[in-house]
């Protein structure tokens, strides 16, 4: 494998060939189909999410004073009373006592309340980083339902297979 910064000269500008290594598993490339850009950055979003990272801070900025609460994946892009506004008109209602399936779970903010109210619940998303954050988010729920929790794969032009539905098409 060879890295990027192999192509640079590493002694006159040592500093910018780390960074480059160091961003390239982030790095997307417009040739890649949809699918593998779209795992790479949430991949790299889930990996170095943290309440207290400057960008989430920064994304949560803009919510009204106290209308955030940052405890999941998510939390920072609206405030608590849309958030739960959504969830009450048009996801909920559907949902209890149900076997449901979430497509595209990422960091687990819905799957939290799924999980308080479905029968079980399948979460499907193309970054394992983010399944990893919404499996954690879902165990800290005290009474959840059962859980599961699949990396969608991506096939060679771009589209993205669920796992425990082939056999059934």
């Amino acid at each position: 494998v060879l890295s990027i910064s192999s192509f640079l000269q590493p002694e006159s500008q040592p500093s910018v060939a780390g960074l480059v290594d160091a961003l390239a598993p982030a790095m997307v490339y417009t040739d890649a189909p949809n699918a593998v850009t779209n795992r790479k950055l949430w991949d790299a979003y889930a990996a170095a999410w943290d309440p207290s990272a400057d960008f989430v801070k920064k994304m949560s900025s803009s919510l009204p004073p106290g209308g955030a609460s940052i405890r999941h994946v998510g939390d920072e892009w609206s405030d608590v009373e849309s958030f739960q506004e959504v969830l009450r008109d048009w996801i909920l209602p559907h949902a209890g006592n149900a076997i449901v399936a979430e497509i595209g779970s990422g960091g687990g903010r819905v799957a939290v309340e799924l999980s308080r109210v479905a029968q079980r619940l399948e979460c499907f998303d193309i970054s394992q980083n983010m399944l990893s954050r919404a499996s954690a988010a879902v165990a800290s729920v005290e009474g959840a339902c059962a859980a599961s929790f699949h990396k969608l794969e991506i096939d060679r032009t771009g589209r993205t297979k669920f796992p425990s539905c082939e056999a059934s098409q």
